[in-house]
């Protein structure tokens, strides 16, 4: 056996070599896109022979049965610098020494998706109660030869699911996308921490001791004092009236650092107040904390893929030199109410941390990838953001909202920059009923970049565990098991945070854009309303994958892979009756309301949730240079104009007393499955080149209601409108009216008979394109430039037409008069009314006189 082990000690010191030649040198801050690149800290060593996996499991774990060994192959062809780089750079300012640590990966055939860690402990001295790698990374105890191996790590995984879909996947984003796979990069930053100190000596019994670094900061609130070694307990919580299952509810994180931070430490007692630092132990004895869905946490659903700042303080407290401020420029974990929200305003921004200064550089972006300008944890608190947020971090987010009730606003004067791949500039991840207020500028301009992104994310540890999202909460691999039946796995009890919309109400009047998309909505997020107002400029999409459907009365939204069970949601107001009402619940509140052009001197708080009685703005001016896609849209513009610089996908299209002129780029057709045009609301599609809109349902167009195309020289349409729906217009009339471009129009004011034949030729085209839908097309009262923007009136008689005024196309959807008109109207009311006065005395007089006459 000690030949053999020596001959094992040899073999990883090669293995260790070869790895040691493919990583970078130390180059911090050298590679703009990967500035954290150095040495890894953990080079995980796949033990694929049972020979290897049994001397490890004597070694690892004495007395105990040996788990069913499976000798799974990952794929170590990955970069080893990108995957586990990260951690030593978060340490660098305490340990800069070059340490790589092999430790053996051990594939069983357990269920679970999950690990188990198994290290030695040094007994007694210095370094007593810390891991033989804790006490070497820390340059308190070296690592001897004779242990080379410090750690065992059992991988729990089930084979048939890895053969299936592939093993873990790797990924460096803050809000995880490994979908079916697990997280090859999560799970080493789950692990790290425990090699480091986040473990503890203790048993199911209790504390057998040594005390690990983590233990002596456990504060036991029950017995008013930190954990000692040799505590039962039982004994632990004798003085609290625990409920069965809670035996380690009363221990809490008491490091000095996480409780300052939190505003928890007092002069009289260091008892965190917030249970958001709670201890508690899993059967296999590992240490856990309560932050909701975080990598130390025991949640089956954890969407971070990197530490929380809550986590950071932890393991500064537990002896790391390192800086959360590099990762986090602020985190908000208290919680006000309902009725009375908790008020910030941060005026601290975040950049590139200078350590001489002690304060962020803000003429330089941060390039620490994963970092976070502003954590938004808690619940029901109202946000003004102050400051500037600038990063070029990979994964990074500027804001990141994972609450319930949160009301953001970014100020008109201050802006978030994300220029990193794969970043966001807000993202809301978790939680129900936020808002955002949008008046300043939101960027994140690389190819992955998104503006706002509202999204519950991947889970880690793999969505066939467990998936999360509005209204719903699902485990397939429990029913592929037999653990569950189809409707209770699809349906799991929900968490109050899932209990409503993700993003109750967003409302943008300044500035978002992305180089993916302006605006992303994932499949399982819901967002209620998207408030466009004055001055409101998307660059880039606006896209949602958000589109619940119907299955007898029920509600499902798909799960992102076909290995998923769909989602069933879980709505406290569906209605259990009648299929119409059920209907009408999925078209106006399960849809996502795109508002334009609502009155923007409204605030959130006093819009209603209705569209009836919507103040608007007459006089807003939006501008969208993107595509809007989803079949969960329904998009309304109520005042003023919107130019779209792009095609629209959408459920529903509403113009009401306002224009939208469509820009969209060559050859893609714009659909929606309603469209509707009431009171003066225009539709212009007068862009130059030819443009096809197709209405798969109804289409319902009121008597004002008006349609700008492009027509060629001889009248002939250019744009093509497909309706495979019914139509509904008075009289089965539709107002078409044509645009061209200035030379044409220039020609035609100066020549009469050429405009008459024209505007003839263009309705016989039009009536003939029309027939097919039983429609026919009234006299045109404008022509348009091609700019969309301005046309001219028209007056025809019998033989010629005449070009009258300048008009603009918001104009037509107010019907405003010249002042003139408004002039002659009132003196004629006044010269009625004084007729009627002068008639009304003669009549009297008159009939006085016949009176007397009588008399």
């Amino acid at each position: 056996m000690r030949q053999h082990g020596l001959g094992a000690l040899v073999k990883n010191r090669l293995q260790l070599l070869a790895c040691l030649a493919l990583l970078p040198a130390l180059a911090q801050g050298a590679d703009d896109q990967r500035p954290w690149s150095q040495t890894s800290l953990v080079l995980p060593k796949m033990v694929t022979e049972l020979e290897e996996a049994d001397r490890l499991f004597d070694r690892f774990m004495p007395h105990r049965r040996h788990p069913l060994f499976w000798g799974q192959t990952w794929p170590m062809q990955l970069e080893p610098d990108k995957t586990f780089s990260l951690f030593p750079f978060l340490m660098r300012r305490g340990y800069g020494k070059a340490t790589f640590y092999a430790v053996p990966f051990v594939s069983t055939l357990r269920e679970g998706f999950d690990y188990r860690l198994y290290q030695n402990v040094h007994q007694a001295g210095r370094c007593a109660g810390q891991s033989l790698l804790e006490g070497d990374f820390k340059g308190h105890c070296q690592l001897p030869w004779v242990h080379d191996e410090p750690a065992l790590v059992l991988l729990n995984t089930p084979p048939e699911t890895v053969q299936k879909l592939g093993s873990y996947d790797y990924g460096h984003y803050h809000l995880p996308r490994n979908g079916v796979r697990p997280s090859y990069a999560g799970l080493l930053y789950g692990l790290e921490p425990r090699l480091l100190g986040f473990s503890s000596n203790s048993d199911q019994r209790g504390f057998i001791g040594p005390l690990s670094t983590l233990d002596k900061r456990l504060y036991s609130r029950c017995q008013s004092r930190y954990v000692q070694a040799g505590d039962e307990f039982v004994k632990l919580r004798e003085k609290c009236a625990l409920e069965k299952g809670q035996e380690h509810s009363d221990l809490f994180f008491a490091g000095s650092t996480a409780l300052i931070f939190l505003g928890h430490l007092s002069e009289e007692h260091s008892t965190p107040a917030d249970r958001l630092l709670q201890v508690s132990f899993t059967k296999d004895h590992k240490p856990v904390l309560s932050v909701r869905n975080a990598l130390l946490s025991d949640s089956d659903f954890v969407n971070y893929g990197f530490y929380t700042e809550a986590e950071l303080l932890v393991l500064q407290d537990l002896e790391y030199n390192l800086n959360p401020r590099d990762f986090y420029g602020f985190s908000i974990y208290t919680s006000g109410s309902k009725g009375k929200l908790a008020s910030h305003l941060l005026a601290t921004g975040y950049a590139a941390w200078d350590d001489e200064l002690r304060n962020y550089n803000y003429k330089q972006y941060s390039r620490v990838p994963l970092g976070v300008g502003a954590h938004i944890y808690g619940d029901y608190n109202q946000v003004e953001q102050l400051s500037e947020i600038a990063s070029a971090g990979a994964g990074a987010i500027g804001v990141r909202i994972d609450g319930v009730g949160n009301r953001y606003t970014l100020n008109s004067k201050y802006a978030i920059y994300e220029q990193g791949q794969h970043a966001s500039g807000i993202t809301v991840a978790y939680g129900h009923d936020n808002h955002l207020n949008i008046e300043g500028t939101v960027a994140a301009d690389s190819s992955s970049g998104v503006g706002i992104l509202c999204s519950y994310g991947s889970n880690l540890r793999s969505d066939l565990l467990e998936y999360q999202g509005s209204y719903h909460r699902v485990r397939s691999y429990d029913y592929e098991r037999g653990i569950y039946g189809r409707e209770q796995a699809e349906s799991q009890l929900l968490p109050e945070e899932l209990k409503g919309p993700l993003v109750k109400r967003m409302i943008i009047s300044g500035m978002v854009r992305g180089g993916k998309a302006a605006i992303s909505i994932d499949r399982h997020a819901h967002v209620e309303e998207i408030y466009l107002r004055d001055k409101a400029h998307l660059m880039g999409d606006l896209i949602s994958r958000w589109n619940p459907y119907m299955v007898d009365g029920e509600y499902y939204v798909k799960g992102s892979s076909p290995e998923l069970l769909p989602a069933r949601l879980q709505l406290e107001y569906r209605p259990l009756y009648a299929k119409e009402q059920n209907f009408n619940l999925l078209e106006n509140k399960l849809k996502t309301k795109v508002i334009l052009g609502a009155e923007d001197t409204l605030r959130a708080d006093q819009l209603s949730d209705s569209l009836v009685g919507l103040k608007v703005d007459q006089d807003a001016y939006i501008d969208v240079d993107g595509n809007i896609e989803g079949l969960g849209l329904n998009l309304y513009s109520v005042g003023g104009q919107t130019h779209l610089r792009g095609s629209f996908n959408v459920n529903l299209m509403q113009i009401n007393s306002s224009v939208v002129h469509l820009e969209h780029r060559r050859g893609k057709a714009s659909k929606t499955q309603q469209l509707t045009l009431s009171n003066g609301g225009v539709l212009d599609l007068v862009n130059s080149h030819p443009t096809t809109v197709i209405v798969d349902g109804q289409t319902q167009l009121d008597q004002r209601a008006v349609i700008h195309v492009d027509i060629n020289d001889q009248g002939a349409l250019l744009d093509h409108l497909w309706f495979n729906g019914p139509v509904s217009t008075p009289d089965n009339k539709i107002a078409l009216e044509p645009g061209l471009n200035f030379e044409l129009l220039k020609r035609f004011t100066s020549d009469p008979k050429s405009l008459y034949t024209f505007v003839r030729h263009f309705m016989v085209q039009a009536n003939h394109e029309l027939r097919r839908y039983g429609l026919q097309v009234r006299f045109p009262k404008h022509i348009w430039l091609d700019s969309g923007d301005l046309g001219r009136e028209i007056r025809c008689g019998i033989h010629d037409c005449h070009v009258g005024q300048y008009v603009a196309a918001t104009d037509t959807t107010t019907q405003k008069l010249s002042w003139w008109r408004y002039l002659i109207s009132a003196a004629g009311l006044v010269f009625l009314l004084l007729c009627s006065y002068i008639f009304m005395k003669i009549r009297v007089r008159l009939e006085l006189r016949d009176h007397a006459s009588k008399v």
